[in-house]
């Protein structure tokens, strides 16, 4: 019988003995998994060398294939590369050579899988045996890799300076290549290697590379402050670190963003929160593809930035299409937001749209910190530290370190008198550096100014922030009177024109501006000598003036003599006619800049000033001296704009738009002014002896030209004010035939339009056509041109009939008194083809299309505005005829897009017209994708810059439901047409009694045929029986029903009937 106890002591032994085999076997089977996962891991670590090799190799035979040189400096950057590359292959080579050996090891004869427990067991014991030295294997050659791809990133970067172009597209894989080498970089760094490691060397020497590569490429291309940085910047060094980390500004390309990176600057004027921008922007430049800068210092001037900002994105010159650009912008940028003071402007309303971006903003008003969306959000800025405005003040005087202690008890008092205001020190620092006063006497001028300048204020009537301000004043008091002591000619001239630009916005003065002030009067007198000879050339087709009319003219001459200008006109002598000398006028500018007192923007040429220069100019100025310096600066505007003919090409409107802030602030001072003026002539009893003119011919010439600008911002009300109280005056003494009287008269009838407001415009062009009639005769050339124009404004109206009369007879009538190929014959020609086109006519239109392109191609050119309208018109005309014609439409119309484009940009009306005709023939040859691309495209640039009820928005909404209906998209097509003919209704309410407009009969015939498209008879016959009703009226005076579109309608009706 078994011993109890040797059974129970045998169980127990086997269960210990399986059980610590189960554990080991569970351990091997553990390790083995573990060894299969490295083993893998490895495989693709190896795979990823194998395609930086394969991009190496690449890389290596775009080198030997590229024939474009590089520079000396670049070529030596790039063979570094190589043979940092080179080392690095070999490298590689032998760590793989040593890992193929350790893995043959592992893995034995039966390859990396593990195909039993066993099998895993025993490799499991060899891995373990070998680990360390496999692993330091794996670390070193994913270090290799590293260097290898960082590597490449510099070769990348330096092939790219082989080319010699510089578009945008460039400037984006520049951008991407220079992120890409950040983040590279970053991660070598991050790797842990110690000095005695054998890589350790190579790490440091491909990093030193690297960070000689990104430091001589300059990936920004566009930088735009509002004003130079200082040499002498002190005290606040360490804010910019901090607002770097908080903007993330080394990270700003090709990472997406929650919101858009904003920080507010907010503090007293004169803290200098525009220089701690500006001085970021140039410390952080190579961070941006662009740096932009907005003045908000007025809603005007804000516009006016924009604008600037738009044409450089080559989009349509406005405050929208600028912030939209932007906000679709891929490429990283910053937009500096400067002297947003105006409590009353919502700040959001600068911002552009989305996530992308980086703002600064710089305000007095506190409440605007709420901006901020990054790190502390703000920054408070007053006074400096003493140290630091001491060490600013020493500096910008040009005193040496190490500094006195006398030196530094003088800045210490003179720092305390000044506010500790930047601004301040630094006007302080150049009356001292240039001979004005010295450390130790600075302060006795400082208060001797100060006393003059509290008597000018009183004197002035203006009042500017007191306290903090006074300080300011009187340090530039100093500086001025020193350039008054000089009293050279330049410093003489230097002096009238800081006079001037304190009437201007103390922003973006172009010296183009300031030069066009001093020549344009000869180009306007040379004009008026042309048009004299060819006023006496057309005398013989003139009636004999009636005795009326006689007198009038009379009178007119008479009135002209009394209110003419007598003398020169009010204007520094730099600036004036026949004296204009452009190095003077450099010169006198340096004595200006040299003083701190303006700014100068090289790679613009524009000069700028700090607000409270500009405030002080005004403040230390009488009354009387106001108004005499005011009415310079408007005759300085007034002079550089040209009034059509003249200055009516891509430039000069370009120019005409930067006025837009100096001719706001202009009006405002004279407003001031004018009101002070009046308020001390009540106050004495002799004042009603001497009664001033509300109007004069030179007021009246400078708010036709101001008028000009406002219409370049499509501010149609403003201009209409100006225009109104022009024409009130000029007709007031001459007959609307008079070249005065019928300039300002179209321009008024030309903002009317503008404004959809067809039926007033053509009122004035009927009212100069009758009043040429009378005075001219029907065969004057003058009065051949008004029908001419008035037959475009009934053509617009809709009143077809009386349109063609008029074109042709205007058309009959300068064939006879003026030459077939005369410019004004083969525009009123291109007209009259445009009304045929309305009666369906195309053939007859295309003839007419055909002789007015062919001839003005000739006369003027093929890029000409006129030349280009006249081939459009015959493109359209061709469309309509279709069959071969229409290849020919495809080809005229791709080249008056591609032509537009470039001289009138994108975004202009024009260009988006071109766009959507050009859709138009695509749709008519069958290519209704591309007709939609291009329609889609043009359409929410049509609705960001135009108003809504624009009859050129409304016309493409018609044309976009007809494409979309073509395409089947029936739902989207109904509502695109309804919307259009609905808005209609508002030029057809202005018709009087003259029923529906064209326009809308065209939209509601669209839609007829969409409606039964989608299968929708019933409506679409409710929309028919609409249209009949108002066919009666079509065209006007009675040609209803006779018109060819009425056959088309009616026989849509009965198609629709046999449908139901």
């Amino acid at each position: 019988m078994a011993d109890p106890f040797s059974i129970i002591a045998g169980t127990a032994g086997l269960a210990d003995v399986c059980y610590r085999l189960i554990q080991g076997l569970r351990k091997a089977q553990a390790a083995a998994v573990g060894v299969e996962k490295d083993i893998s891991d490895l495989l693709y670590e190896v795979k990823l060398l194998e395609s930086a090799n394969k991009a190496v190799e690449d890389a290596w035979v775009a080198r030997v294939d590229s024939d474009v040189p590089l520079s000396t400096i670049w070529s030596e950057r790039r063979e570094k590369s190589w043979q940092n590359v080179a080392t690095t292959l070999e490298e590689c080579r032998s760590l793989v050579e040593q890992l193929k050996v350790l893995i043959e090891g592992v893995i034995g004869n039966r390859g990396p899988s593990v195909t039993g427990k066993l099998d895993g067991l025993r490799k499991s014991l060899r891995m373990e045996s070998k680990e360390i030295k496999f692993n330091d294997l794996r670390h070193r050659l994913f270090q290799y890799r590293d260097i290898l791809q960082l590597n490449l990133s510099i070769i990348t970067i330096t092939m790219s300076q082989t080319a010699s172009a510089t578009s945008k597209a460039r400037f984006q894989n520049l951008a991407e290549d220079m992120y890409d080498l950040n983040f590279r970089v970053k991660e070598l760094s991050s790797l842990k290697c110690t000095t005695n490691s054998p890589i350790y060397s190579d790490v440091n020497k491909c990093i030193s590379l690297a960070a000689d590569v990104a430091s001589a490429i300059v990936v920004n291309q566009h930088f735009i402050i509002p004003q130079s940085v200082s040499s002498n910047f002190i005290g606040r060094e360490s804010l910019l670190s901090d607002l770097s980390r908080a903007l993330d500004v080394h990270s700003t390309a090709l990472r997406d963003r929650q919101m858009q990176r904003r920080f507010v600057i907010y503090g007293l004027g004169g803290s200098g929160k525009t220089q701690f921008c500006c001085k970021f922007a140039q410390e952080y430049r190579k961070s941006f593809w662009a740096i932009f800068y907005v003045d908000a210092s007025s809603r005007e001037s804000a516009k006016n930035t924009f604008a600037r900002i738009a044409k450089i994105g080559g989009v349509e010159p406005n405050e929208r299409a600028a912030r939209h650009w932007l906000s679709s912008l891929m490429l990283p940028w910053l937009l500096l937001i400067d002297n947003a003071d105006d409590p009353l402007t919502p700040l959001e309303d600068y911002f552009p749209e989305g996530e992308r971006g980086v703002v600064l903003v710089t305000t007095r008003d506190p409440a605007k910190k709420v901006y901020g969306t990054a790190g502390a959000r703000f920054y408070h800025f007053a006074e400096l530290e003493t140290d630091a405005a001491n060490e600013l003040l020493l500096r910008t005087a040009g005193e040496r370190s190490p500094w006195s202690n006398s030196s530094i008890s003088f800045a210490t008092d003179i720092t305390k008198a000044l506010g500790y205001l930047p601004l301040a020190l630094i006007h302080a620092g150049q009356a001292i550096v240039g001979g004005l006063c010295s450390l130790a006497n600075y302060l006795s001028f400082y208060h001797r100014n100060w006393r003059k300048i509290r008597h000018s204020r009183n004197d002035s009537g203006e009042r500017s922030d007191t306290g903090l301000n006074m300080m300011v004043f009187s340090s530039y008091e100093v500086i001025y009177e020193g350039l008054k002591a000089a009293n050279l000619e330049e410093t003489r001239d230097a002096i009238e024109l800081l006079q001037v630009f304190s009437f201007l916005h103390y922003r973006n003065i172009d010296f183009d501006f300031l030069k066009r002030a001093a020549t344009n009067p000869s180009r306007e007198q040379e004009h008026e000598a042309r048009q004299r000879a060819v006023k006496m050339e057309q005398a013989a087709f003139a009636k004999r003036k009636t005795w009326k009319a006689a007198i009038l003219e009379r009178l007119a001459s008479l009135h002209a003599i009394v209110f003419q200008v007598q003398g020169p006109p009010v204007l520094p002598a730099v600036l004036r006619v026949g004296l204009f000398d452009e190095d003077r006028l450099r010169l006198a500018l340096k004595q200006l800049t040299q003083r701190s007192l303006i700014d100068y923007n090289i790679e613009f040429d524009t000069y700028s000033m700090h607000p409270l220069v500009h405030a002080w100019i005004r403040e230390r100025q009488s009354v009387g001296q106001q108004a005499i310096w005011c009415q310079a600066a408007a005759t300085a505007v007034t002079q550089a704009i040209l009034l059509p003919p003249l200055g009516t090409d891509a430039e000069d409107e370009n120019f005409q738009r930067s006025l837009l802030s100096h001719v706001t602030h202009l009006l405002a001072c004279q407003q001031g002014i004018d009101a002070r003026i009046k308020e001390s002539q009540q106050s004495r009893l002799t004042s009603w002896l001497l009664p001033t003119p509300q109007m004069t011919r030179q007021k009246a010439l400078q708010y036709a030209k101001f008028s000009l600008v406002h219409l370049r911002h499509a501010m149609w009300n403003e201009a209409e004010k100006l225009q109104l109280r022009v024409r009130d005056f000029v007709c007031g003494y001459l007959t609307l035939d008079h070249p005065a009287a019928m300039g300002i008269t179209l321009l008024l009838s030309q903002t009317f339009f503008e404004q959809s407001r067809a039926n007033e415009s053509a009122e004035l062009r009927s009212q100069i056509l009758a009043a040429c009639m009378e005075n001219l005769g029907a065969s004057h050339p003058t009065t051949l041109k008004a029908m001419d124009l008035l037959g475009t404004s009934r053509n617009f109206q809709g009143r077809l009939k009386e349109s063609l009369q008029l074109h042709e007879d205007a058309v009959k009538g300068m064939k006879r008194t003026l030459e077939p190929d005369h410019e004004d014959t083969l525009v009123a020609i291109n007209h009259l083809g445009w009304i045929l086109m309305k009666y369906l006519r195309h053939k007859e239109a295309a003839e007419q299309h055909r002789i007015a392109f062919r001839g003005l191609q000739k006369k003027l050119g093929h890029t000409d505005v006129k030349t280009l309208e006249a081939k459009e018109n015959l493109a359209m005309a061709y469309m309509h005829m279709g069959g071969d014609l229409l290849t020919e439409a495809h080809s005229m119309m791709i080249e008056v897009l591609e032509q537009r484009k470039l001289t009138l940009k994108h975004e202009n009306p024009y260009t988006l017209l071109a766009m959507c005709n050009l859709a138009r023939v695509k749709s008519e040859m069958g290519d209704h994708d591309e007709a939609e691309r291009l329609m889609r495209q043009g359409m929410p640039v049509a609705e960001r810059n135009m108003a809504k009820n624009h009859f050129g928005l409304l016309s493409g909404k018609v044309y976009f439901g007809q494409i979309l209906t073509r395409q089947g998209q029936y739902e989207e097509a109904e509502s695109t047409l309804r919307d259009a003919a609905e808005r209609q209704k508002y030029l057809s309410s202005a018709r009087s009694n003259e029923g529906d407009h064209p326009d809308r009969i065209i939209a509601l015939w669209y839609l007829v045929k969409c409606l039964q498209s989608s299968g929708k008879i019933n409506a679409a016959l409710e929309v028919c029986d609409e249209l009949q009703a108002m066919l009666t009226t079509i065209g006007g005076e009675g040609l209803g029903l006779r018109h060819p579109f009425a056959l088309r309608v009616f026989q849509k009706r009965d198609e629709l009937l046999r449908e139901t």
